[in-house]
């Protein structure tokens, strides 16, 4: 079977999930190894991305690192918030703050070039306080 079936029943699946989530997609963002994003409205006029992802791939540890960095958001810039989570029978939805930011793989594949000197110690100063976030919230020890 060839891979567009195979991704028009996941997206008619992920759009009825969605519904039940109160959530009305907007467009599909982009697929990984794990699940399907989308930018969606989940009825507060913000926009939201979610995250769709079979149960089997979900894992909750990360749900609840997630929800503890959550309480601590205004004191990091950098993490972006997580709204909330929708378990349907088959999938997880995951609601989060939507980032138009590409990443950082996508910047360097687009261009063929690294960015420039200055952007990497940006992004590097801006990784270092996540880091520092993250084990202020023990998460992980790093």
């Amino acid at each position: 079977m060839s891979r567009v079936p195979n991704f028009l029943s996941q997206s008619s699946e992920d759009a009825a999930v969605l519904t039940r989530a109160f959530c009305k997609i907007i467009r599909l963002i982009g697929t990984g190894a794990f699940g399907r994003v989308y930018l969606v409205d989940s009825g507060d006029q913000l926009s939201h991305a979610a995250k769709v992802m079979q149960k089997a791939n979900f894992n909750k540890r990360e749900w609840e690192a997630a929800s503890r960095i959550s309480r601590n958001m205004e004191k990091c810039p950098f993490v972006i918030r997580y709204d909330g989570i929708f378990e349907g029978e088959k999938s997880v939805i995951i609601l989060m703050e939507f980032s138009n930011m590409p990443s950082l793989g996508n910047l360097i594949d687009a261009s063929g070039k690294l960015p420039d000197e200055r952007t990497v110690m940006i992004i590097m100063w801006q990784q270092k306080d996540v880091k520092q976030f993250i084990k202020l919230s023990q998460c992980i020890g790093i």
